[in-house]
Order: structure tokens, then sequence, then C-alpha cells
């Protein structure tokens, strides 16, 4: 699949990643980029930088709206529920299930979010490149 970056013209600095484009889109500030850039990714004279690690923000709490959001932009919204439905304990079932469709925000090292970071087979890596994608939105 291709993705694309969108990122700040004065800056460099990627904002958000898209992909599933049909060509490249008629606007400036797109460049195609490999599936392993994330945001906080810097272009430069056409070139994809990755930020030292150093640079790299903390991961803070997200909205429910901000992690749904890179979740459905990622094609993973709809496989959260069903893997929580399968949590054999029902009362644990029903504590995940509500924190899940109840929570005004997101820790990102929520045991709840630790288990579907589990659950969606994401790397250390993916995890942070999708939190950080939702604390830009």
């Amino acid at each position: 699949m291709m993705m694309f970056a969108n990122y700040n013209a004065d800056t460099g600095e990627v904002y958000a990643i898209c992909g599933e484009l049909h060509g490249l889109p008629d606007k400036e500030n797109f460049v195609q980029v490999d599936a392993d850039m994330t945001v906080g990714w810097r272009i430069i004279d056409g070139a994809a930088v990755s930020p030292p690690e150093s640079a790299l923000e903390p991961l803070k709490p997200v909205t429910r709206k901000q992690l749904i959001d890179a979740l459905i932009d990622h094609d993973l919204d709809e496989q959260v529920e069903p893997a929580l439905n399968v949590i054999p304990d029902v009362k644990a079932k029903k504590k995940a299930l509500n924190a899940w469709q109840n929570a005004s925000q997101y820790e990102p090292d929520h045991p709840l979010v630790l288990r579907l970071k589990g659950v969606l087979n994401l790397s250390n890596d993916q995890f942070d490149a999708l939190w950080r994608e939702a604390m830009a939105a």
C-alpha cells in the first residue's frame, strides 16, 4: 500500500500519514513515503528524515475521539470490541467493555490499552506511532 505524508512546508515536520490515496493529491506538501514513517519525522529536500530519539515527546493521554480516529485510519477500529468480547471472565469482560466504551480519555500505559496493543498485534514502534498520530489529531 502506498503511504503519503502531509507536512508543514516551513518546518518540514510531518503531521499526518495517509494511505489508500489514488495517486498523489493535487495539493502541495504531500509526498509518498515508506510505511514505517511516522508523525514527527521531517521532509527535507524531498527526503524523509527520522527525528532523533531524544526529540520524541513522551506519550500523553488522548481523548476517545483521537484514539478511535487513529484506529480508523489504520483499519483497526472494528477489531477492538470483538477482542474484548472474548475475555473469558464475565466481570472482567464487562469492565473492559465499560472502560473502552465510556472513558473520555485513554492513557498509553493503562492495562486496557496495553491489552489492546497485544490483541491488535502492534509492535512497540507501531503502537508509539499510532499513539503519536492520535496525540497530533
